[in-house]
């Protein structure tokens, strides 16, 4: 595939190629979160009573996932098709869900489908390095290994606490695909 610029573009690009890479700054992702726009920040997890987590310090977790999403690009995936069986328990991954002071939800989860491998059997496939990024009715695909990864491993825990007692909730034992 060949890419053809305009005069503006190539002329934009030497301006910038001539203030040196140390002047140039990048501008943030169209995903990033707003710190003073957050009202609240939770994550509920991966186990089949999916519990809530709440950050221990907000403003950490917002800074660590825009340096995420900093690196993230928007993707196309196509996925298996997924099946639709209902369970007694959630069976999913975690979901980080930040919902704004506009009272509107943003949901951040690993890309992932369902697949009948038996009669009565069915396992989860991820899709490796991608996440779901949904705001409203918007849902966007994002190549983002380190937050597909934070999300998938349980990596946010550490900055994370819950109220309730219990087991410390682990990676689905599902496999990847990529």
């Amino acid at each position: 595939m060949k890419t053809v610029f305009g005069a503006g573009a190539i002329a934009a690009m030497a301006a910038i190629l001539s203030m040196g890479v140390e002047n140039v700054k990048v501008a943030s992702s169209p995903w990033n979160l707003s710190p003073s726009a957050i009202k609240t920040v939770t994550i509920a997890d991966s186990r089949p009573g999916q519990l809530d987590w709440q950050p221990d310090r907000t403003a950490t977790v917002v800074r660590t996932l825009n340096q995420m999403l900093n690196a993230a690009t928007p993707t196309v995936r196509r996925l298996p098709m997924s099946v639709h069986a209902t369970f007694m328990a959630y069976i999913g991954p975690a979901v980080l869900t930040v919902t704004v002071n506009t009272g509107q939800k943003i949901q951040i989860y690993p890309l992932f489908s369902l697949e009948r491998t038996g009669h009565s059997a069915y396992a989860i496939r991820y899709q490796l390095g991608t996440v779901v990024y949904k705001r409203g009715a918007t849902v966007e695909y994002l190549h983002d290994p380190s937050l597909y990864h934070w999300l998938r491993h349980s990596q946010w825990q550490s900055a994370f606490h819950k109220e309730s007692s219990g087991t410390t909730p682990g990676p689905a034992p599902n496999s990847e695909w990529t």
